[in-house]
């Protein structure tokens, strides 16, 4: 899209007319998204059916250098709450 944007640019720069195109691309593909909706939702509700485990997402989260090959997994499953009061946060 910038690229177009950009060439629109360029040619009105020096002189030419652009020839403008409508390109109906994004539209198309949100109507077949919509369209197809449902078929998304059976589709990925079968496939999530299927996990057994959980990702470790840790290597995002932080500045170490991230270990592709190195399998990893939740052995212990835990939950925290933390509750921010103050004159700030009502």
């Amino acid at each position: 899209m910038m690229g177009k944007f950009f060439e629109y640019y360029h040619r009105l720069v020096n002189g030419i007319e652009p020839e403008i195109i409508v390109d109906h691309a994004y539209t198309n593909a949100q109507q077949y998204l919509f369209d197809s909706a449902s078929e998304g939702k059976t589709f990925w509700e079968t496939r999530c059916a299927s996990i057994e485990g959980v990702n470790n997402i840790g290597f995002l989260l932080n500045n170490a250098p991230a270990q592709y090959g190195r399998i990893r997994t939740v052995s212990q499953v835990g939950e925290k709450h933390l509750v921010i009061e103050g004159e700030g946060y009502e």
